[in-house]
């Protein structure tokens, strides 16, 4: 029998977990081991009876098993065991032991429960389905056996489970020490008595007086050891089993007999010098219980003393605790530490993450890359010496027979060549010979890489999936990967010694699968927000802004030789001037690279797009700002970044480009890249002194800009006093960027047309308007955390500046500019600047990356069904429709789903090719209003749309194309001579309604998209985008809200206290003094904050104390409070009146604290009494936008301030996502937490389609509650104790797993990595297969 067929066959579709008893691991072992030492002294060969007995299995290829005969490929190893004298805790299931241990009586081993809680307890765990409100109920029953301190059955005490020092666990017992009285008593009732049961309870009831009197009682610690555990564990009947969560007995929680793993899985490994070896840890670690085990026995045998008996039963402990764990707290080991078993599968180089969910890999290399434009957008170029050793292997055909005869002649050395040929029964080597023997048909040889051949491309980190994608091979003599730099955004990478992968796949149908699957054509847009990642970028994009410049034309000559950069055929081109010497334009050159990328000539009058560019002033501006290509016709406009840039949609020409066909756009890409290079080189373009050489006109601009913001702040410094602190500064800070923003509008005013940062900031290839002004006017302010350069030193930022200085030059602001260069505090300020940026790169790097893989394992399991909706691997809805449309984000037009103006536009170039057109009879524009209803009732009978898209054909989308036609009711097309009403031909609809037709079925997504990890990707890849200190002023200068990485992950995780919790109040009027009311409403004022004057009297009738109130500010901040109300808040003992109208005396007179000492006491504490608002609100502002007033309140409340007067409570929303749980509900929290997320990534400029925020944000609510991405959340959210374990906390996870006898299907993705078996989602989702034996 094939034993690897055999193995094939078999897939595990459902993994148990357990514990092993005594008797379970000595039936799977095959011996008893006895002695401690490994190796046999005289010859050298593994003892028998120790740890490295040949019977386990073996560990070199040399030797062969005694237990099946089979060598180290076939022997999979063999289980022993060491019999412990005494038995010993397990450490991994220690807090079981002590959970367990504190539900039982430590005498008769009952459940420490009533009758009818029992009763009460099995009802709810047996209609109980969810695990995790089991774990719930169990916690409940363990905290009510806690309270039992005596024991129903046998009436014995029992006391606390506490977990002593080292191993220990400590019974604690209140015993009672009993008069002589009450001991005479009971010994009487004993004699006397002929009912057992009274004598009992009189002797309980002489107890429980004793107890009461707590003069009388002592807590006495009683050491329940192994045994002792042990035996009240085998007393636990199996009935109690279910309230323990239990499925067996817990006497398998102690270890009697320690399982020996088989010698393969800890090789003794062979060293340089003679007859040494490396022994594995799990080894010596066993020789060493071998070796207690027998200490212990014999220290039994020879009647040593108690004492003796138990160091040496407690060195046994250690050393099976070690074993299993050898990073324990309670373990003071001096010696190097070992790797236990929890060790080696915990952590990133454990077992479950090195080497189950991701493995090392054959047929891969690394090296560094560099950039080369003559390359296709799908090609890399590799490395010749890369190539002789990267194989794929080839069946010998009778078509390729002669070929690859060739190739192994040319053998390993000579390229191409090949490596071996595998036979039937060989595999030969063909560096040593063999080359000249025939081939046979059905033989595989594994050949070097050649041209045309795929590989995949990667570059770590691997943030989204268009980090690793296949590209067609070319080969070359140098020593570097290249590839087309148009792909360096999805892969991220830049040329300053960055280094990539490449991987080889092995068979025909990786192969097929990298290309239409991976394949760079196939990810050209992005799934985080459906735009073009790969464009034509920097170079590229600054040679087309010149090319299609009004003044770029060429001769003949020239022209020509640009043509043949990427025109393989014969073009016709008229000459755009033809006198006094011909000349062709440069969008002339664009428009035949157009047209050379198509690959039907008919697709170019499918070729239509209006469009404005980043210059765009207005329509006919020299700037010539406003692009149209018509019916494939470069008719006018410039290009620069938003016609080919990347992370553009509607205004983008290789997007159109895409929608033709996905060859065209990446011909085009390839058309740019070659004439962009070529024409550069000849042409020039680089940056020199000159280029950043401010003029004397420029200079004398910037200087009177300088002088007229340092005068302006100076201005704000003298009204400091009179503002706030934060109000001057925001103040100043605005003035001084201003300045900055101010000299780079002056820049690109004075500078030349032909100035190259000019250029470049221009077509966007290349910085922007203040990095030209750093170089060429003024640096301007440095900030740190958003805000000025804080004070370093005493009351200053530097000893060369005035204490209490907050002039420009002192706090940071760079007056020179980079070409002048910079004063030697300017350059510290610019340097303190700097260490910021890249401390907070380096911080960033590690929070998002975890934060990324915290996302992945939450979302990884989630796909679309064949009904659109989405579900975890177990089932469980997520989503009923999968972004409540079921579009694709890839396949989204622009914001909408459709562009109804594209869609108009394809139409009518359709309908100038059409005869005989006629209007029909519309009189009104109601009419053309039901044509569209009709048409659209027409489109709702087809039956997938009927089943699938009518959400997506729902009221807003008709009500858009009704406006939409409206708008364009008076555009006409002309056709055989006449101009005709293009919305009064029955042509026109029905073409407009069968495209509209053909994109709805379209757009919608394919089943089986692994939708989760798409979002998890779009949402943490922008994520190392995003600064990590950043803030937001909430409208008021005094008021900044936690943005960036930390806000972030303080939503994901579901922060219960965030850093900046935010109030949006929404008042009913909108007026400044209903603000204010609210906000006297709301604002916590302390009595401190309102009182004038304190006056202590002390004499003959007592100590009195006047406290003076401000009533003006009382009034001022419209607090509803007066002197009866202050009375009744202060909430004191002692006798308070008042005096007048603003003052109150408290009279300590009959107080019993009328000490002096006492006083000042008395008096903090009313001081800091609330006497208004909400305890839990610390500030207070309210903001005028525009003319709407609203409050901001810093701080919780929510549920009291909806309730308040005066505040609209349907639209004041807080930012704490757990705070609106609480108050208004799940469905409130979900739409917060897309909300907030939305609005912390559109800080940044970061687009993400909504649907991967609302996939997030329903994922962390579809439980019933917010579950936060971490630990504790995806553990609620998941079942899978292989994903959990993969994840975080793996012992914890399989120990928990094993107590329980838990099993799981193996559906998800990581239990179905792990256990070598196709992943359930994608091409795995599919389940009905065509049998083609039945044709």
């Amino acid at each position: 029998m094939n034993k690897d067929k055999f193995l094939v066959k078999n897939k595990i579709n459902k993994i148990s977990f357990s514990l092993l008893s005594s008797e379970e691991i000595e039936k799977i072992s095959v011996h008893t081991l006895t002695t401690k030492d490994l190796y046999d002294a005289t010859t050298k060969l593994p003892m028998p009876n120790g740890p490295l007995d040949r019977r386990l299995g073996i560990s070199n290829k040399k030797d062969t098993c005694f237990t099946c005969g089979e060598n180290i490929i076939n022997c999979l190893g063999h289980f022993g065991n060491v019999k412990l004298v005494l038995p010993v805790f397990n450490i991994g299931l220690i807090k079981q032991t002590l959970s367990i241990l504190s539900c039982v009586c430590k005498t008769c081993g009952r459940l420490l429960l009533s009758d009818k809680k029992k009763i009460l307890y099995k009802d709810m765990i047996r209609e109980t389905a969810n695990r995790n409100d089991l774990v719930l109920i169990q916690r409940k029953i363990v905290l009510e056996c806690k309270k039992m301190t005596k024991c129903v059955l046998c009436h014995a005490y029992n006391g606390t489970i506490k977990k002593g020092t080292g191993f220990k666990i400590l019974h604690e017992i209140e015993v009672v020490e009993l008069k002589n009285s009450d001991t005479n008593k009971l010994r009487t009732e004993e004699i006397t008595g002929f009912d057992l049961g009274a004598t009992s309870e009189n002797k309980n009831t002489t107890n429980s007086k004793a107890r009461r009197d707590k003069k009388n009682t002592f807590k006495k610690c009683i050491d329940i050891n192994p045994q002792m555990a042990l035996n009240i564990f085998s007393l636990i009947k199996s009935e109690d089993y279910e309230f323990l969560g239990l499925e067996d007995s817990p006497v398998k929680f102690i270890i009697q007999n320690i399982i020996v793993p088989p010698a393969c899985i800890r090789p003794s490994v062979g060293m340089a010098e003679k007859d040494s070896t490396n022994e594995d840890d799990l080894t010596i670690k066993i020789s060493e219980i071998i070796h207690t085990n027998e200490v212990l026995k014999e220290s039994i045998d020879r009647g040593n003393s108690i004492n003796i008996i138990n160091d040496d039963w407690e060195s046994l402990q250690l050393q099976c605790a070690l074993m299993v764990n050898s990073d324990l707290p309670q373990i003071n080991v001096q010696s190097q530490p070992i790797k236990g078993i929890v060790q080696r599968l915990k952590g990133k180089s454990g077992r479950f993450r090195c080497n189950l969910s991701g493995k090392r890999v054959d047929f891969s290399g690394r090296t560094v890359i560099s950039p080369n434009p003559n390359l296709s957008i799908d090609q890399v170029d590799v490395p010749e010496f890369m190539a002789k050793i990267l194989t794929i292997p080839e069946k010998v055909t009778k078509f390729n027979k002669s070929r690859l005869q060739n190739l192994v002649k040319n053998g390993p050395k000579s390229y191409p060549g090949a490596n071996y040929v595998i036979g039937s029964k060989y595999k030969k080597f063909l560096l040593y010979g063999g080359r000249d023997e025939e081939l046979n048909e059905g033989d595989v040889v594994e050949r070097h890489l050649v041209n045309g051949d795929v590989v995949l491309f990667n570059r770590q980190p691997s943030l989204h999936r268009m980090s690793i994608m296949s590209h067609f091979v070319n080969i070359h003599k140098n020593k570097t990967l290249r590839f087309n730099e148009c792909v360096c955004a999805p892969y991220n990478a830049d040329f300053d010694g960055d280094e990539m992968n490449i991987h080889v796949p092995q068979t025909v149908e990786a192969i097929s699968e990298c290309i239409e699957l991976m394949g760079v054509k196939e990810n050209i847009v992005t799934a985080r927000h459906g735009e073009p990642l790969i464009a034509a970028t920097q170079d590229f994009i600054t040679a087309l802004y010149l090319i299609t410049s009004r003044d770029t034309f060429f001769n003949r000559q020239k022209f020509g030789q640009l043509l043949s950069c990427f025109c393989e055929t014969r073009i016709k081109i008229t000459p755009a001037i033809v006198q006094p010497i011909e000349l062709f334009t440069g969008k002339q050159l664009v428009e035949a690279m157009i047209h050379s990328s198509l690959k039907k000539k008919s697709d170019v009058f499918k070729l239509n797009l209006k469009t404005k560019n980043r210059s765009f002033t207005n329509l006919w501006h020299v700037n010539d700002g406003f692009f149209v290509i018509k019916n494939g016709n470069y008719m006018f406009g410039r290009i620069d970044k938003n016609i080919v840039g990347g992370e553009s949609k509607c205004n983008s020409l290789l997007y159109e480009l895409l929608k033709i066909d996905k060859l065209s756009a990446s011909a085009m890409m390839f058309n740019i890249t070659r004439i962009a290079s070529r024409y550069l080189g000849e042409v020039g373009f680089s940056i020199g002194l000159v280029d950043v050489l401010p003029g004397s006109l420029l200079q004398k601009k910037k200087t009177e800009v300088v002088h007229k913001g340092y005068e302006k702040c100076k201005e704000i410094i003298k009204e400091n006093d009179e503002k706030s602190k934060e109000t001057a500064e925001m103040e100043i800070s605005f003035t001084l960027n201003k300045i900055r923003e101010e000299c780079g509008s002056i820049c690109i005013n004075e500078l030349s047309y032909y100035n190259s940062p000019i250029i470049m900031q221009a077509c966007g290839s290349k910085g922007s308007k203040i990095n030209v002004s750093q170089m060429i006017a003024c640096v301007g302010q440095q900030i740190i955390s958003g805000k000025r350069i804080p004070n370093g030193m005493l009351n200053r930022t530097l000893p060369h500046f005035a204490k209490f200085s907050i002039t420009p030059e002192s706090k940071g602001f760079v007056e020179n500019s980079f070409f002048t260069g910079m004063t030697p505090t300017e350059f510290f300020f610019h340097a303190v600047s700097g260490r910021e940026g890249l401390v907070d790169t380096a911080v960033k790097t590690a929070e998002t990356g975890y934060t990324q893989r915290r996302l992945m394992k939450a979302l990884e399991d989630l796909n679309v069904k064949y009904d659109y909706s989405v579900r975890s691997s177990f089932n469980e809805i997520i989503q009923f429709k999968y972004g409540d449309d079921g579009i694709d984000p890839i396949i989204m037009e622009c914001d909408d789903f459709i562009d109804l103006e594209k869609v108009y536009i394809a139409v009518e170039t359709k309908l100038e090719e059409y005869k005989n057109l006629c209007e029909i009879s519309l009189h009104s524009l109601d009419t053309i209003e039901n044509m569209v209803m009709s048409y659209c009732n027409d489109l709702r009978q087809d039956l997938f749309i009927r089943q699938y898209g009518l959400s997506i054909l729902n009221q807003n989308f008709i009500d858009s194309i009704v406006d939409f036609f409206r708008l364009k009711s008076d555009n006409k097309i002309y056709c055989d001579g006449r101009f005709i009403r293009i919305f009064y031909t029955r042509e026109f609809f029905n073409l407009f309604f069968d495209l509209i037709k053909q994109k709805i079925k379209n757009c919608l997504i394919e089943p089986g998209t692994a939708v989760g990890a798409i979002a998890g990707q779009s949402i943490g890849e922008p994520g190392t985008q995003m600064t990590l200190k950043t803030f937001h002023f909430a409208g008021v200068a005094s008021m900044n809200i936690t943005l960036g990485v930390p806000r972030l992950i303080e939503i994901i995780n579901a922060v219960v206290n965030i850093n900046t919790p935010i109030i949006n109040v929404s008042l009913d009027k909108n007026d400044l003094l209903n603000a204010q009311i609210v906000k006297g409403r709301v604002l916590k004022v302390l009595f401190k904050d309102i009182c004038n004057h304190v006056t202590d009297s002390v004499c003959k009738d007592g100590i009195f104390i006047d406290f003076k109130i401000d009533l003006n500010l009382i009034n001022k901040l419209r607090l509803q409070i007066d002197m009866k109300s202050i009375k009744q808040n202060l909430n004191i003992t002692e006798q308070i009146t008042i005096i007048n109208e603003d003052t109150l005396r408290v009279n300590l007179k009959n107080s019993i604290n009328h000490a002096i000492y006492n006083l000042q006491k008395l008096k903090k504490k009313i001081m800091n009494t609330k006497i208004n608002g909400l305890s839990s609100v610390n500030k207070v502002l309210i903001h005028n936008d525009k003319g709407m007033f609203k409050c901001i309140i810093e701080g919780y409340g929510l549920q009291s301030i909806l309730g308040l007067k005066g505040v609209d409570y349907t639209t004041t929303t807080s930012n704490a996502i757990l705070e609106i749980q609480e108050v208004l509900g799940i469905e409130a929290a979900r739409a917060h937490i897309i909300s907030e997320i939305e609005y912390v990534v559109g800080k940044h400029g970061i687009k993400i389609d909504p649907r991967h925020v609302m996939l997030l944000a329903d994922t962390m609510t579809y439980k019933g509650e917010v579950l936060g991405i971490t630990r504790f959340g995806i553990s609620k959210m998941s079942c899978s104790t292989l994903m959990l374990a993969s994840f975080e906390q793996t012992s914890e996870h399989l120990f928990e797993a094993a107590i329980r006898s838990r099993s799981d299907e193996v559906k998800g993705v990581s239990e179905s990595i792990i256990l070598g078996k196709n992943i359930g989602i994608g091409t795995g989702e599919v389940q009905l297969f065509w049998n083609d034996n039945k044709l």
